[in-house]
């Protein structure tokens, strides 16, 4: 996952974000989480498919970037918003408007890429049943391991008891995604929403599965 969230081999290695992306303040750590996180507005991609490499850049950097973008038939320039609200438009596949002069192929932002990424800038509804699994999945939490026989008290599942999908993550990033999602959120309660219920240790019921219907 992008680097400013946790430095660990446990997530996938793109997306990535940019040293002045996670550079907001001087001497700032880049390493922790702060209250000045910069919002996921602008990334830059290149290659296809597992090749896929993704980087959260800032604004300042796209600007600047620009020309060089405008020039390039290798990177790709994406406007992206995490979705905060039941009705707003879905971004996460970086097709909502994107610079690039290869018109030859439309470019899909991975799946891996998309739900990582939506992690870490914030989006608290998700765009499909099968988004919610995979996310469920990737966070080992008991709503994807239905019968294991033991699962910690915020419903991550431990290796040796998982009984579905395979999840990288050793242990709980529970707590880490509460608070990265709390500094996005700036005290406005997400409890209600998609990814504030299954924080929470609670699975979706029908009527809020057809959010994304």
């Amino acid at each position: 996952m992008v680097e400013a969230l946790e430095s660990t081999t446990e997530w996938s290695p793109s997306p990535l974000a940019s040293a002045d992306f996670i550079t907001t303040i001087l001497n700032s750590d880049s390493t922790r989480l702060t209250e000045y996180l910069r919002p996921v507005n602008w990334i830059l991609s290149s290659g296809s498919g597992k090749n896929s490499i993704v980087l959260v850049i800032s604004s300042y950097e796209a600007n600047e970037l620009l020309p060089i973008i405008r020039k390039s038939n290798e990177i790709r320039l994406h406007i992206y918003a995490p979705r905060v609200t039941p009705s707003m438009r879905s971004s996460s596949d970086l097709t909502f408007y994107s610079i690039t002069d290869s018109q030859t192929e439309r470019w899909l932002a991975p799946s891996h890429v998309r739900m990582e990424l939506n992690l870490f800038a914030g989006q608290l509804y998700f765009d499909s049943t099968e988004e919610y699994e995979s996310v469920c999945a990737l966070l080992a939490l008991s709503m994807a391991h239905p019968g294991a026989r033991y699962s910690e008290i915020d419903g991550f599942v431990p290796p040796a008891y998982r009984t579905g999908r395979s999840s990288p993550l050793e242990t709980s990033k529970i707590l880490i995604l509460k608070t990265l999602i709390g500094l996005r959120r700036k005290s406005m309660g997400y409890h209600r929403t998609h990814l504030g219920q299954i924080l929470n240790g609670k699975p979706l019921s029908v009527s809020e599965e057809t959010l994304w219907e």
